[in-house]
């Protein structure tokens, strides 16, 4: 398949899959379906208690616990922090609706963190109409109505497999050869109502894998144990404790489903700008940016939130200073939300600066496929140019020389994943994600602050303001105080 129909396929793949309204999807396959896929999925229908059990089905109710990996804000992606969350889910199957109450225990928090969120329904957005579409209950009658295809035998999950594809961008659908229950499902997708993690990867090979399936006492069979994976990274694994079958639904269950909206900060970056000297200006947002102006050019400090975000700040920056371009990019941080506007650097050639983790995050981003919702780097594809910060690197001179610095005094992995930048003869620090409120993170906001600390120390830096990621300039001397009592600072 060319280049341009595997986009066009991307596209189409949820309007083909999950047309708005209630109930399973109801679209009709442009050509008759393959019998051979039929017989497949209706083996399957079968394995799982029968046509007449599955179309019955009207609600379920999954209560049990999820982990989900923290990769995003993870220093070592192969061990990265964990999210415990407490999962009821209500899914009401024949209005395409469900409603999701969590009780998450982050380790950034001691105390849980409860939330709810409705999904699906008539309006909603596409990628929370695909998840209802491709759970175990539904991903069968999905497939049936979307031009099924049988692919080739294969083995997932260790055990022999047939393949049914469907969508225009197929989505590849696994059943056990022997058994012939689905073991899960691979397919490309985009992730739009996740900004802060998945949605600043483009196109995302997803799967999910289906085990410790139940007999339930109406006949129904589930699984118990759902794996997700996203770029070959397991994401979250659900245990199911309790499954009920047509549980009650309420008319009133269900309130607004959560809208995609564009991330926080991605516009109007001049709302809240902070003034450290001239030509030194922290633009202030759901996460800060710091530009430096000096006589050839202006040095950006971090590219958080996402791309749009970044095309703010850029125009925020030629706003404020017409006849300098921007010429370097700094990062402070390898943590995904912190990086997730690189892109928009690097479609314009300019040079990124990095510590050696975010330094991989940076190419990984740059080389992301955005065939679905091309960006202005996927149109015009360029490497992206990182320079990797080691120990110290000196950028610009005169007034507004920049000294970025490279943490490595104590074995904190967040730490020596970062960066701080210094302005000698401003004596401003930029401490990038080093210094982070006590109501922010309350759990690793001291490890942070030590390592801060130890650094200035160590390289003897006279400092008499100190900006971050994070909060608001705060004068050196205050910041101890401020952040042992947990308070805002000033």
């Amino acid at each position: 398949m060319s280049t341009p129909a595997k986009c066009l396929g991307l596209v189409l793949l949820v309007s083909a899959l999950i047309p708005e309204g209630s109930g399973p999807p109801t679209a009709r396959p442009t050509r008759p379906p393959d019998a051979a896929a039929l017989w497949e999925i209706d083996s399957a229908v079968d394995a799982m208690g029968g046509m007449a059990r599955l179309r019955a089905l009207r609600s379920l109710r999954l209560e049990g616990m999820r982990e989900k990996a923290l990769l995003g804000v993870s220093a070592d992606r192969r061990h990265p922090k964990a999210m415990f969350v407490e999962v009821s889910e209500l899914r009401d199957l024949s209005s395409g609706r469900a409603l999701v109450h969590q009780r998450a225990t982050l380790p950034m928090r001691p105390d849980p963190i409860p939330f709810t969120r409705a999904t699906g329904g008539p309006g909603a957005p596409p990628t929370q109409r695909t998840a209802l579409a491709l759970t175990p209950e539904r991903i069968l009658f999905t497939a049936r109505d979307a031009d099924p295809k049988v692919g080739r035998d294969t083995v997932f999950d260790g055990r022999p497999a047939r393949v049914v594809r469907f969508g225009p961008e197929p989505v590849r659908l696994f059943l056990d050869a022997d058994t012939h229950p689905p073991l899960g499902w691979m397919a490309t997708l985009t992730y739009p109502d996740d900004p802060n993690e998945w949605g600043i990867w483009g196109d995302v090979r997803s799967a999910t894998h289906w085990s410790d399936w139940s007999l339930e006492p109406d006949g129904l069979r589930y699984p118990r144990t759902v794996t997700e994976e996203r770029n070959g990274l397991v994401s979250t694994r659900t245990t199911w404790s309790r499954v009920t079958p047509d549980a009650p639904v309420a008319e009133d269950s269900f309130p607004a489903p959560a809208r995609s909206s564009a991330p926080a900060g991605a516009a109007g970056a001049s709302e809240d700008v902070r003034t450290l000297a001239p030509g030194v200006a922290l633009l202030c947002g759901s996460y800060n940016v710091l530009l430096v102006a000096g006589d050839d050019g202006v040095v950006v400090l971090d590219a958080p939130v996402s791309s749009e975000r970044s095309r703010a700040v850029l125009d925020e920056t030629r706003r404020r200073f017409p006849d300098r371009p921007v010429r370097a990019l700094v990062l402070t941080s390898a943590v995904w939300p912190h990086v997730a506007g690189v892109r928009a650097y690097v479609a314009r050639g300019i040079p990124v600066y990095a510590p050696a983790p975010a330094a991989q995050v940076v190419r990984d981003l740059a080389a992301a496929p955005h065939c679905s919702h091309p960006d202005s780097l996927a149109r015009a594809p360029r490497r992206a140019d990182v320079r990797v910060v080691t120990d110290s690197v000196v950028i610009g001179g005169g007034a507004d020389r920049l000294v970025l610095l490279a943490p490595r005094l104590t074995a904190a992995p967040h730490a020596a994943a970062g960066l701080v930048a210094y302005l000698p003869e401003r004596r401003i620090l930029y401490a990038g994600d080093l210094l982070v409120p006590r109501r922010f993170e309350p759990n690793f906001w001291r490890q942070s602050w030590d390592e801060l600390r130890r650094l200035v120390a160590a390289r003897g830096l006279p400092v008499l303001t100190v900006a971050s990621l994070h909060d608001d300039p705060i004068p050196w001397s205050d910041v101890g105080e401020a952040l042992d009592a947990g308070s805002p600072a000033p």
